[in-house]
């Protein structure tokens, strides 16, 4: 379990504990299989589910296991997503749940356009093991069939997602005020620091001789 979630599956018997980053106090989920499996290192075990039409919701998740040795290309996955689903390429769109931040991003979509500043002659091929998708053990596939939303309308969100946003700005906003009152405390210290005390006020007495007596 990686915070409170499925995350990395235990696939090569011979790698260590440490190296699937067992520590003291974590969780492990135990599933029993049917038959006997052996998932190569390439493999990613994800969980996909459909979109319920007409709703901000999902049906029930199923297993899937991708090897990327054979591609690591987005338009690979979705068409072996399209034939477990049984609902055509084109009629199908695949998004990947980004749980901290509560958002979908659509695998589907071209992520490798070429940048105008930096004017790249050629610009990589999509990879879902690379940012923006970063696909690992345990991530949530949504499927949405384009047939109940011809004009793919719907962005894949939930309430659950709408309810994390919320929290998050909560959250980024007490941290900008904490962050604004200590940069105010500290502005007030140093200025503070640097002016000198101010001296009591005394009255100055100045003698002056009496020259017509003197004289």
């Amino acid at each position: 379990m990686v915070n409170g979630r499925l995350g990395k599956v235990f696939k090569n018997p011979q790698q260590t504990l440490r190296r699937n980053k067992m520590e003291t106090g974590s969780h492990v989920c135990v599933t029993v299989l049917e038959q006997e499996e052996t998932l190569p290192a390439t493999a990613i075990v994800v969980h996909i589910q459909a979109r319920t039409p007409g709703r901000r919701s999902y049906g029930p998740a199923a297993e899937v296991i991708y090897d990327c040795n054979r591609s690591t290309k987005p338009a690979e996955l979705v068409k072996l997503v399209s034939r477990l689903v049984q609902i055509d390429v084109s009629h199908l769109r695949v998004a990947k749940h980004k749980l901290e931040s509560f958002e979908w991003i659509v695998l589907q979509e071209n992520y490798n356009k070429e940048s105008r500043k930096k004017k790249k002659s050629k610009s990589t091929a999509a990879n879902i093991k690379n940012s923006p998708i970063c696909l690992r053990d345990g991530d949530t596939l949504g499927l949405k069939n384009l047939q109940y939303d011809p004009e793919d309308a719907d962005d894949f969100s939930t309430e659950s997602d709408d309810r994390g946003k919320e929290i998050l700005t909560a959250v980024q906003e007490e941290k900008r005020r904490k962050r604004k009152l200590k940069s105010t405390d500290l502005l007030d210290e140093r200025g503070g620091a640097n002016q000198r005390p101010r001296r009591t006020e005394v009255g100055i007495k100045i003698f002056v001789p009496d020259y017509k007596r003197s004289s």
